[in-house]
């Protein structure tokens, strides 16, 4: 296989510390097609080259493109000058010679779409276009209005323009051909970990906390609803521990559940944590909690299932394709259920053993060395 220049345009992310489901795609993606000898140039703002940095992403080329200053303006005012500035950025290049070019856009949104749709024009190169979730309800917040109204123009440049189309889970894949679109111009890249790092952290050690999130605070991550769950748990196990990593909006209405329930001592805030700092607390925990309220997948838990932690979720329609095994499942929305499904797991050991060893399993799949030698097999048809 010949080797080829992946632009990638990760111009929309927003705040060095939080790290979406497409940052964590890109990133790793970027990582191991560097290190298989390919040329990979990065475009982001100064928040998204420090989030790299941060996430160990250095050996490849950053080409910034700065608007920090102007983060006066607010979110949709900066949203809008980063997708300008991109276009900008783009008019002023020039093609390489002799190269087989992919811009490929981190996500949906405008910064890195629109940008990377006037690259693959401009320059004749292909264009991989992330679409990592859908937009949920229009009529449920102000922010999901914005975000559903911003994302159909880029649904339909996609659906129209894109040489491939990266998704997370194949019920996604489906709106596109709905669009018009064949079946093999998706790409399910569902995520990955690093497996042969995380099995070491298979083996024993003392548990201090019955169960961990790892996410953003955000609605769709039901983090709110965590907290109900707990509370229910605690009326049944008083002393049961609950560790938190992330951060994100809803973090202070999260705090004041907590002290409204009287959990300060059975919840731990422990900020955003990363890679071993992260995995020691895995490794410490018994049970991984996934109560995302609507989502296409979500790559959070597969770094709990490879420590062999069963993890527990509602039962979106989703999950049937993306977490096959290692996994309870609860009534979407109903967090009694979700409660109970946690107090079972911790009761009953022949049961947890049972669904440790099938998280172990699942985890196996999610290597991102497989991932990426699965999606340059995709990629080099293109040509």
């Amino acid at each position: 296989m010949g080797k080829f220049s992946f632009n990638i345009i990760a111009n929309g992310v927003w705040g060095p510390e939080g790290l979406s489901g497409g940052d964590n795609i890109f990133i790793n993606f970027s990582k191991i097609l560097q290190k298989l000898g390919h040329e990979v140039n990065v475009y982001t703002w100064e928040d998204g080259f420090e989030l790299c940095q941060s996430h160990g992403l250095k050996d490849v080329n950053f080409n910034l493109w700065p608007v920090r200053k102007f983060k006066f303006l607010g979110f949709a005012g900066l949203y809008l000058l980063r997708t300008l500035k991109g276009c900008f950025e783009v008019l002023r290049m020039k093609k390489p010679p002799k190269k087989k070019l992919f811009f490929y856009s981190a996500s949906d949104f405008w910064p890195d779409s629109i940008p990377g749709f006037l690259m693959s024009r401009r320059l004749k190169a292909k264009w991989i276009a992330g679409f990592y979730l859908f937009a949920p309800n229009p009529l449920s917040g102000v922010r999901n209005f914005f975000y559903w109204f911003t994302q159909k123009p880029i649904f339909w440049l996609i659906s129209k323009y894109a040489d491939l189309i990266c998704v997370t889970s194949e019920p996604d894949g489906e709106p596109f051909v709905k669009a018009g679109r064949k079946q093999e111009d998706t790409f399910v890249v569902k995520g990955g970990i690093d497996y042969q790092h995380l099995k070491e952290l298979q083996k024993p050690a003392k548990k201090i906390y019955d169960a961990v999130f790892v996410g953003r605070f955000h609605p769709q991550k039901g983090v709110l609803e965590m907290i109900d769950v707990w509370k229910t748990v605690t009326d049944k196990l008083p002393g049961a521990k609950l560790a938190v990593i992330g951060v994100g909006p809803l973090e202070n209405k999260m705090k004041e559940k907590v002290e409204k329930y009287g959990l300060m001592k059975n919840i731990d805030f422990l900020g955003p944590l990363i890679g071993d700092e992260k995995n020691k607390i895995l490794q410490q925990a018994k049970i991984f909690l996934h109560p995302v309220i609507y989502d296409s997948g979500g790559m959070a838990p597969a770094d709990g299932l490879a420590c062999g932690l069963p993890g527990v979720c509602f039962d979106l329609p989703v999950f049937k394709s993306y977490y096959s095994q290692g996994f309870m499942r609860a009534q979407t929305g109903n967090t009694k259920i979700f409660a109970q499904k946690i107090i079972e797991l911790l009761n009953d050991k022949m049961l947890y053993q049972k669904l440790s060893d099938e998280a172990i399993l699942e985890a196996r799949t999610w290597d991102w060395q497989n991932r990426v030698e699965s999606f340059l097999a995709k990629v080099k048809d293109l040509w």
